[in-house]
């Protein structure tokens, strides 16, 4: 099984049978992601795992992630983050806003999830180099699950809530090239 990373298209993947088992998270691929797409909103790529069956069918999606820019304060960074460090004004900040894995690929071998984080966290990275501009990943998890599954990949809690939960943060610095792999 050969997992392919492609951008969203609605011509090509088919948004409407997925189903991660988390109505806003299967929203906001099915109704959203194209529209933010193409007003420069966001950027969503998809994890393909099967091409579609013949020429009229649409691709299956088995997950996906939305990346976006954003901004933090300075008190709203982790207590181990030094805030003389960065200025008093909002500091820029990559957003995985949306990670999704389709509840069939959820829980087997393959690891999807850990895989749409590790390829979201390389796309980060290489927004950060190109641009030089951004101090951080952020992510809003929306359950306790994924709560611990951004924890156990380094992402420290906020200051900032976002519902019940607190929004992490992962430095830009901890992705560097040269320890991505060996740190994540």
């Amino acid at each position: 099984m050969t997992l392919n990373f492609q951008q969203l298209d609605k011509k090509q993947h088919n948004r409407q049978a997925f189903d991660c088992g988390l109505p806003p998270v299967n929203k906001f691929l099915k109704e959203s992601a194209r529209k933010h797409m193409d007003a420069g909103v966001s950027q969503t790529w998809v994890a393909v795992l099967e091409p579609a069956t013949d020429e009229e069918s649409l691709t299956p999606i088995a997950g996906y992630f939305t990346l976006t820019q954003s901004v933090v304060k300075r008190d709203e960074l982790p207590s181990g983050v030094p805030p003389k460090k960065f200025p008093a004004y909002p500091l820029s900040v990559i957003k995985l806003a949306w990670l999704g894995v389709d509840q069939q690929y959820q829980g087997t071998e393959a690891r999807l999830g850990e895989s749409l984080l590790l390829e979201a966290l390389d796309r980060a990275y290489k927004i950060f180099t190109f641009s030089e501009i951004g101090i951080a990943v952020v992510v809003d998890p929306l359950t306790d699950e994924s709560d611990s599954f951004f924890r156990k990949y380094g992402f420290q809690p906020m200051t900032l809530e976002f519902g019940a939960r607190r929004s992490l943060y992962l430095s830009l610095i901890h992705i560097s090239e040269p320890t991505r792999q060996a740190e994540i």
